[in-house]
């Protein structure tokens, strides 16, 4: 009987760990559906591209100790699996402070609410709604199936959908995809913005967009995007404020990035809200230091996958290294 030997990165969403895995599986069972549903129901879901070959029984053998019982295992039981995990495991995730509508809040004029659709905040003349894109569309399950349907052409078993790979013309395609989502947002707060200019005098109107769940969206083309949106989407909306907010962890080291900068026709008298917001970072910084439980935290990158049409997609956003080997 022939055995196949996957190997593959998973990741634990319980423990928080990255291992890398090597399961083996009788041919004649073999499928991506079936391989993919082995590794979920063994808590290590499949996040990268997987490699396969075919498994000599004599040279097995010959190997003996864990991997002859590996193979026997697969032969007898149907499957087996091996994993080797990473560095701390079962530790709690980092924290580091998560901005909100809130803190702008304190930065910004709040426009009251109305019986009418009204923006959030106003700084002078120039009113601003803000959006905060707080879930990964990656889970979403019509998002997936759209994401599949999108990637069909391309005859691979795994596809990572790292925004900036490379598939050609599926890349646009992809990111347009992507971009929509934005859009949704842009379009309710331009309705929003032109309801608010009929009773009042705004000689100019922005979007706040806060980037604190969709984390599969590196910020330079979340920039991009939006940018290209302004100049070819609305007349509404001349400005945004786009901000990144990213934190990983291994459970010693610890990393956040944030983000944040204008773009599009930005008014002169708005230009000081990003010295505004570089030192409530800083101070928010500060705080978490002295008290982890005062603040909203930011959720943990984490990597995605799932399966559809016998076909893998994933995101990783890869390991943190652990200085402490280093």
């Amino acid at each position: 009987m022939q055995v196949v030997r996957i190997i593959y990165q998973g990741f634990n969403k319980t423990t928080n760990q990255y291992a890398n895995c090597f399961m083996l599986v009788r041919r004649e069972d073999f499928s991506v559906s079936y391989v993919y549903e082995i590794s979920v129901a063994e808590c290590y879901p499949i996040c990268s591209d997987m490699h396969l070959d075919i498994l000599i029984e004599q040279a097995c053998r010959q190997e003996g100790g864990e991997f002859w019982a590996a193979y026997q295992k697969a032969v007898h039981e149907g499957y087996s699996l091996t994993y080797f995990a990473h560095p701390s495991g079962n530790r709690m995730p980092a924290m580091m402070p998560r901005f909100s509508e809130a803190d702008f809040n304190t930065l910004l004029e709040k426009i009251p609410e109305c019986n009418i659709e009204t923006p959030d905040f106003r700084m002078g003349s120039v009113i601003m709604e803000l959006k905060d894109l707080q879930h990964e569309s990656l889970k979403n399950k019509d998002r997936q199936a759209n994401i599949a349907a999108l990637f069909k052409p391309l005859s691979k078993n795994c596809i990572n959908l790292d925004p900036l790979a490379d598939y050609g013309e599926l890349t646009n395609a992809y990111h347009r995809l992507i971009q929509n989502s934005i859009h949704n947002h842009l379009k309710k707060a331009s309705s929003q913005i032109k309801t608010y200019r009929k009773t009042e005098t705004i000689t100019a109107g922005g979007m706040i967009f806060l980037n604190t769940g969709m984390f599969s969206l590196p910020h330079e083309l979340f920039k991009t995007l939006t940018i290209d949106l302004l100049n070819r989407r609305t007349k509404t909306i001349e400005f945004a404020f786009v901000f990144s907010q990213i934190m990983q962890g291994n459970g010693f080291d610890q990393y956040a990035i944030f983000q944040g900068e204008f773009v599009g026709n930005v008014p002169e008298s708005v230009k000081s809200l990003q010295q505004k917001i570089n030192a409530l970072i800083n101070e928010k910084m500060t705080q978490m230091m002295f008290d982890p439980g005062q603040s909203l935290t930011l959720a943990e990158q984490q990597p995605i996958s799932f399966e559809e049409n016998g076909q893998i997609f994933y995101w990783n956003p890869g390991p943190v290294p652990d200085s402490r080997f280093h």
